[in-house]
């Protein structure tokens, strides 16, 4: 049997992601997702998929309807499957035996004996849920105590080992697949038909074939020790709170431990997800059931501790706040089980509101993931109480409402933009005294503590505000050595700023030799001066005076008008002709100097949150914010989401301006004129400089066309990258700047834009090339996209052929040409002339070692025209 079709039985958290995946890797296999739900599998086929993983959405949208399908037609899908995943949900009893310990096995059983009196021919059946031990057998039982003559069917065990979060990384590069199989001839023949399937993307050593029972109880073991080290840290914080030691200095110094690694021993308010507690108790209920007592036992206390510390540390906010919350209003950031995910099943916030809506208190709750829907009816839930929900729950839109006028702050689940919060401001909107209770430990306490903050963690005794340190003044010249990755490394000082008190600064520093997207701003205890005694070659440090002028004050955050002037004088100096090189150079190195702080570390643009990489010179009152607001459709950008709200209610917009000059199934590429569109344009180019830090920004862009890439759904044209080109390049330059953003990248898309652009000078009837240097990802790129169009063409030529030809059929400069080819080895020097040494089967060798493009032009697609460009 060589499997064809495959159908996966139940469209959740597994199942969904998994066969997107599948499909993706695998175009020549049609892959079809049933569920019994039509409502799930409606949002499945709409623009607005039914989880969050990052990734998943690019992937399910680019196969969709090609060769993935979600449907609620079983039968149909069952009968053409060659294999058939069974990924329903496996929750834990609630009801008779085995009850709050053992898994339900129903909608397992019942999938089984849809599959018997279904299929018509002989099956693979895969288990893929969470199923206790000797779950395959009792499948196995089901399916042939109902099989139909001349049908058969092979059962195997394929536990899924994702962190939702990170699920599309854990399929696409999975640390292992294990794939459980009977020892007869049709179980291993079953085995290679699906580790054929995985050995498309996987490497064949990280496929492990056992016995169909080792592969079940592999799964629970794995989620009972993964639970278990933050069970056994977070039992530590209660030590640590009586001692006053810092349970993360403890977790550092074991995790340096080698034999134990620094994985899961991050303290925490306790675990949750569908996992975890769900495994553990089945492992329990199973060892019980064999009369295991005290493996049982052991394992049990997994749970009681996960249960204890969340008891505990919402028993810490009510005494802390005076041994009542009746009446008083705190925020909650965060409902989801950890971070990336919006799922909230066993989450620990659940288990804390619900004890605080207990005492009365008034909830306002923030999460950027988690359905309205799914909160409110979780809280119904534990409550049993919707009259109490409705009147003490508030949800809302952004982290900075929630707190207003709260009397607490309870950090309940590691989302990174927490740590990015202005807490100043919030601290001013707040009751006072003003509390935070850190239940991830992801902020600064120290520094939320100088501002006036009550803070408090899960292993402080009291609050952070009473620990008041001293701090040594650092030296702001010469050389020194900054704090990343608890490693210290040389660095360059570049501006300074007091935080809170005027002896107390903090730092903006560039690692020497490193990448721009590295520099931050870090506490002064974290950057240390070398006296120049330490180095007999540095001059002695600067005066106070002369410090302050070698590193501006900068606790305003904005630039100052003798600095601003200064960097209008440099750029105008730059664009005369008549400079001296000397001067060109020192006016670079200054104009440097006044634009390397990065203020802006993450947008929001369309569905994505992104962390940027470089400064960007936005308007000082948006160039100043650590983040930004972006629309996806005509690159307006805010201060606030509120603002981005607002304005999406009445942008007209769904796609960029200019014209629509590509469309090929999702993929289409707007054609914007500098001149037309000139504020859409320079925003684009605002954007680009956040992500890019060897191309210089030009807001004269009258002189340029940008082609933007979009990928297209119902909703829009949603923007995933752009290419600028100078309408008259007099040295044939066809791309000014290209940029994909991140959330993008590594997807094809680049090389898609690349060829693009050699398509449009084809239609020039130009030879030519990007603007120069390129970065070493973008040459990569071009590398890539040269290397495979090349072959190609020598390939696909029966005479021999020249350089000059290959340059005249692609449009690719011969430069350009040379210097792959000799990073090819297929070119050689001979009689004063470069000429192209090749075989069909070393061509051949070098084509297995590319990667051909993921998008190809379609060229009857292309709506341009030469003389549109002459404008």
């Amino acid at each position: 049997m060589t499997v064809k079709n495959i159908c996966c039985i139940g469209a959740g958290y597994v199942g969904g992601p998994t066969c997107s995946v599948i499909a993706n890797q695998c175009h020549d296999i049609r892959v079809t997702v049933v569920d019994i739900n039509p409502e799930r599998i409606a949002q499945w086929n709409s623009d607005l998929l039914p989880i969050y993983e990052p990734g998943l959405d690019e992937i399910v949208f680019s196969r969709r309807n090609k060769n993935l399908f979600f449907s609620t037609d079983v039968e149909t899908a069952i009968k053409e499957a060659d294999l058939i995943f069974i990924s329903v949900n496996t929750p834990t009893k609630t009801c008779g035996e085995g009850k709050g310990r053992a898994a339900d096995m129903r909608y397992v059983e019942e999938s089984a004996r849809t599959i018997a009196t279904t299929a018509t021919s002989s099956k693979i059946v895969v288990e893929k849920s969470t199923v206790p031990v000797k779950a395959a057998e009792s499948i196995s039982k089901v399916l042939v105590a109902n099989q139909k003559d001349g049908v058969s069917f092979e059962v195997l065990s394929n536990p899924e080992f994702l962190a939702e979060g990170t699920a599309v990384e854990n399929l696409v590069n999975a640390d292992r697949v294990l794939i459980g199989h009977n020892e007869t001839p049709t179980g291993r023949a079953a085995f290679r038909e699906l580790r054929d399937i995985y050995m498309r993307w996987i490497p064949k050593e990280r496929i492990i074939g056992m016995k169909t029972w080792s592969s079940e109880l592999s799964k629970l073991a794995s989620n009972a020790f993964l639970a278990q080290r933050i069970s056994s840290i977070n039992s530590l914080t209660a030590l640590c709170e009586v001692t006053g030691a810092d349970v993360s200095e403890v977790a550092y110094a074991i995790g340096h431990d080698r034999r134990i690694g620094p994985n899961f021993l991050e303290a925490s308010v306790g675990f949750g997800g569908s996992c975890f507690q769900k495994d553990i108790l089945n492992l329990v209920y199973m060892c019980e059931r064999l009369s295991l007592r005290e493996v049982a036992a052991y394992w049990q206390q997994v749970v009681d501790m996960n249960e204890y510390q969340k008891e505990r540390f919402t028993k810490k906010i009510i005494e802390t706040m005076f041994h009542s919350v009746s009446d008083k209003s705190l925020a909650i950031y965060g409902f989801s089980f950890k971070k990336n995910t919006g799922d909230t099943r066993e989450s620990p916030s659940i288990c804390v509101c619900k004890r605080l809506l207990d005492e009365g208190a008034n909830l306002n709750i923030y999460d950027p993931k988690v359905m309205d829907k799914q909160l409110i009816s979780d809280l119904n839930r534990v409550t049993c109480n919707q009259e109490k929900v409705k009147r003490l729950v508030k949800i809302c839109r952004d982290p900075y409402s929630a707190a207003k006028n709260s009397h607490a702050i309870v950090i309940c689940t590691e989302w990174d933009e927490f740590k990015k919060l202005k807490y100043e401001d919030i601290f001013k909107s707040m009751k006072k005294p003003a509390y935070i209770f850190d239940g991830r430990k992801i902020l600064d306490h120290d520094y939320l503590s100088r501002i006036g903050y009550e803070v408090y963690t899960i292993d402080t005794i009291r609050s952070n505000r009473s620990k008041n340190k001293t701090r040594e003044s650092t030296e702001v010249s010469g050389k020194y050595l900054a704090k990343r990755n608890d490693e210290w490394y040389p660095a360059e000082v570049i501006q300074k700023r007091p935080v809170q008190d005027p002896n107390t600064f903090e730092y903006y520093v560039h690692y020497t030799n490193c990448d721009r997207r590295l520099d931050r701003w870090l506490p002064q205890e974290e950057v240390k001066f070398i006296p120049s005694s330490q180095d007999p070659e540095e001059p002695a440090p600067a005066s106070t005076s002369t410090i302050s002028a070698i590193i501006p004050d900068i606790s305003n955050r904005k630039m100052t008008r003798t600095q601003k002037k200064r960097l209008d004088e440099i750029n105008e100096s730059l664009m005369d002709t008549e400079t001296e090189p000397q001067e060109i150079s020192a006016l670079e190195e200054e104009r440097k100097a006044l634009t390397k702080v990065k203020y802006i570390t993450e947008i929001r643009i369309g569905k994505y949150l992104i962390d940027t990489w470089y400064f960007s010179p936005y308007p000082d009152e948006y160039g100043k914010s650590a983040k930004l607001w972006i629309c996806e459709y005509c690159l307006f950008y805010a201060r606030y989401a509120v603002s981005l709200h607002l304005h999406e209610r009445e942008c007209e917009f769904n796609n960029p301006p200019g014209t629509e000059v590509y469309r090929s199934g999702a993929i289409s590429i707007y054609e914007a004129d500098g001149r037309v569109h000139k504020l859409y344009c320079q925003n684009l180019c605002l954007l680009a400089k956040l992500f890019l830090d060897h191309k210089t920004l030009f807001f004269d862009v009258e002189a340029f066309k940008f082609y933007v890439l979009c990928v297209v759904d119902m909703a829009g044209a949603h923007i995933v990258g752009f290419f600028s080109k100078e309408k008259d390049s007099p040295d044939c330059f066809n791309v000014a700047c290209l940029l994909v953003l991140p959330p993008y990248q590594k997807h094809g898309y680049g090389r898609l834009l690349i060829a693009f652009s050699y398509e449009l000078s084809k239609l020039e009837g130009i030879v030519a090339g990007p603007e120069t240097p390129l970065s070493d990802l973008g040459l990569l790129a071009y590398r890539s996209y040269w290397s495979w169009v090349l072959l190609q063409e020598i390939y696909s030529s029966d005479d021999e052929v020249s350089i000059t030809d290959l340059s005249f059929r692609t449009s690719i400069n011969e430069s350009d040409i040379l210097d792959t080819l000799n990073w090819l080895n297929l070119v050689k020097y001979l009689k004063n002339n470069y000429c192209i040494c090749v075989t069909r089967e070393t061509l051949l060798n070098v084509f297995k070692k590319l990667k051909p493009p993921r998008f190809f032009i379609n060229t009857a697609a292309i709506r341009w025209y030469p003389y549109d460009n002459a404008m």
